[in-house]
């Protein structure tokens, strides 16, 4: 399991009451899916789980890139410039207020797994 696995999974815990309860696992279906398979299209929790998945690896990478700029910020200042670089990058699949709760949720799950 990879800390970007790691981090989706923890994001879909943390989001499923306000997601959907079958969140976590349609992220795992996600996680374990055949990579040379279609994408589904829409807003459906299927496709959420994909949008998740993929922003739960961006942060990972974006994590990595500035990692040497983080170490002197508290987790707080850390989670905030991470997620306003998610922000940036993440698809606007998703109603503006969801899709900022879910770049948070993200960007909080990175910085509490790989600090």
């Amino acid at each position: 399991m990879t800390d970007a696995d790691r981090i989706a999974r923890h994001t879909a815990g943390r989001l499923a009451a306000t997601l959907g309860p079958d969140l976590p696992a349609q992220v795992e279906r996600e996680l374990n899916a055949d990579p040379l398979d279609p994408p589904i299209r829409g807003v459906d929790p299927v496709s959420l789980a994909s949008l998740l998945v993929s922003l739960a690896s961006l942060a990972w990478t974006i994590w990595r890139d500035l990692r040497k700029d983080h170490a002197t910020r508290s987790r707080g200042e850390q989670a905030e410039t991470l997620a306003a670089s998610l922000a940036q990058s993440a698809p606007p699949a998703l109603p503006p207020a969801r899709r900022t709760l879910v770049v948070r949720v993200v960007a909080e799950e990175t910085v509490r797994i790989v600090v």
